[in-house]
Formats: C-alpha cells, structure tokens, sequence
C-alpha cells in the first residue's frame, strides 16, 4: 500500500503522516545506535569477485551495456592491484584497513588458491572477448603461469587445491565436484583450454587434457556431480569456433557483426579481435596475418587456426556460422 491509500484509509493528511513517519524512524535509530551493532564480514575475496567480473564482463557484451563492462574492467583492475603480496603471488582475501580507507589491514595475509586463480583466468579471458584489449590475455597467461607453477603436480598430472607454500596437510586437498560455484580444477582446464587456442601455447591444452582423464571415471559415474568438467571435455573434444572481428569499435558495422555472434548458441566460442591492429603482430596465431578488407571491420570464422573468406558485413557472417 502506498503512503497515499494508506493517509486516506486513516483518515490522515498525508504530509503530516510523513513526518510523522520521519520522526519515529529518526526515534528508532537513535536507539538501536545504543545497542552494540553486528559484526560485519567485509573482506574481499578474490574468487567471488572473479566470478562477478566475469558475469558483468559477459552480460555487458551481450546486452551492449558498456556500463556493466566499465565496472568488470575496474573490479578485475583492484584485484591485479591489491590482491597480491609483495612477491607478486595471488592472494585468497583482502580487507581495509576500517570501511573509508584503501589501506589493507595488518591481518593475516592467506595466499590464493586454486580457484581464485582459475576463477580469475577465466574472467580476464572472458573480458578480452568484451573489450579486445590483449592485456587482459597477457594477464590472464602471467597468472596461468603462476598457477601450472605452483598446483600442478607433475607425477599425478593433476590440479591440487592448494600449493606447496600453503600448510602441509597430511593429505593434499583436491575437491572434484562441482558444488555452489564449480569446481577450481574445472575451470582452471577450461581456461587453460582458451587461454591455448587464444596465445597457440599448446602447453596449456596439454595440462588441461591430462587433468581432465583424471576425470573420466567420475563423468561416467556420476555426470551432475562434475557438470563443469564435462564442459572442459566437450571443449577439448569438440571443434571450437574461432572468430575474429578487427575494426573500430565504435563504427556501427563492427557493432552488427558483434551482435550477430553474440545472438547465436556458441558454447565453445573462443572469440578474438583488435581495433588498430598490425597483422605482423605476433602475440595471437589468431589475430597474426589478418587485416581489414578496404579498411572496413572484417571478420574471420576459423577452426583450429584455419579460416574460410574472410567478410565485411553482418549478413555474410551469417551465412558463414549457419
């Protein structure tokens, strides 16, 4: 009920009943304020956050909402700044000094684990295919490194929840299954598996396959408790699409052939591209030796590096994904 049906049921005038309203809430709070107030958890940790940079990088692409990339690109941005110790590791939480000030406090400073690493690969790749920018996917493989370096075991070929500068335990922990939020071994074979078919290091793919055999019994035993696994799977097995879209970002045609990709089911899209680009350039396999056609934004629908004519318009990109 608003405040108007409700003045007029009563029999009320409706200003006085609103500062009526003012002065009781201004009554309550002043003795609630007496009480001593609940404690708050404030900290910060760095795989949930990965996991918002990667929903507000994603829905921004797809819902054109520059905005909700704006804040994916500042969140994944504090995290590269504040999340890591003095020796550059990743670190698991982070929590301010008091609530108005950026200085991090003096508590106990907990390294990352897995899945804030996988986590937060997997955002940073995912906002690359938002913004196009290749120092997210320079990140991303700093951090790949960084995390094959210190979980990987090389005698199992698996991915380890923890490292080995984390507190020995008499077993080494390594939880599978896929719960509230998947699994960090899941994600992190996912994300090397994009981060290989963006960066053509195939060392990331082989590290990515050999934990997924790993895998195979439980798939088969119980398939809804490892969903994110088998999406690893499908990827690893499956001929993935590979587009590159090169043009200004701001030119309307590059605008129509986005929003033809992103409109369609592409589970195992490993989408690239660049606005002022140098087709010598050699960081992407993907993008090296593409250009613009007659300077209009082109894009190029490959598999496994190989790519059909490359077209200037929406409706040409069409009948190529059809």
């Amino acid at each position: 009920m608003d405040l108007e049906s409700f003045a007029e049921e009563h029999r009320r005038n409706e200003e006085a009943l609103e500062q009526d309203i003012f002065r009781i809430c201004g009554i309550l709070l002043s003795e609630r304020s007496k009480r001593v107030p609940p404690g708050i958890d404030d900290k910060i940790l760095t795989s949930w956050n990965a996991l918002m940079v990667k929903a507000f990088a994603e829905a921004g692409a797809l819902f054109e909402n520059s905005v909700w990339i704006d804040i994916a690109e500042k969140n994944a941005r504090f995290l590269l700044s504040v999340m890591k110790d003095r020796e550059g590791r990743l670190l698991h939480s982070y929590k301010a000094a008091d609530n108005s000030s950026s200085e991090t406090s003096d508590g106990p400073r907990i390294l990352g684990y897995l899945d804030d690493h996988a986590y937060f690969i997997d955002a940073l790749i995912t906002l690359y295919e938002s913004t196009f920018d290749y120092f997210y996917i320079e990140v991303a493989q700093n951090l790949a490194d960084h995390m094959i370096r210190r979980f990987w075991d090389q005698e199992s070929e698996v991915f380890y929840d923890t490292s080995l500068e984390h507190s020995k335990l008499i077993v080494r922990p390594r939880d599978i299954l896929d719960n509230a939020v998947p699994s960090g071994g899941s994600i992190a074979a996912l994300s090397l598996l994009r981060l290989s078919s963006l960066t053509g290091e195939s060392c990331y793919a082989s590290k990515a396959e050999s934990s997924i055999k790993s895998l195979v019994p439980q798939m088969r035993r119980a398939p809804l408790s490892v969903t994110s696994w088998i999406s690893a799977t499908d990827f690893l097995k499956t001929d993935s699409n590979q587009i590159v879209l090169l043009g200004n970002p701001e030119d309307p045609l590059l605008t129509e052939m986005l929003r033809e990709v992103r409109s369609r089911y592409l589970p195992n899209l490993v989408l690239a591209g660049a606005g002022r680009h140098d087709p010598n350039d050699e960081k992407s396999p993907l993008l090296h030796g593409k250009d613009m056609l007659k300077g209009k934004p082109t894009a190029y629908v490959c598999k496994d590096y190989i790519c059909k004519v490359p077209v200037s318009s929406a409706p040409e990109l069409s009948d190529q994904l059809d």
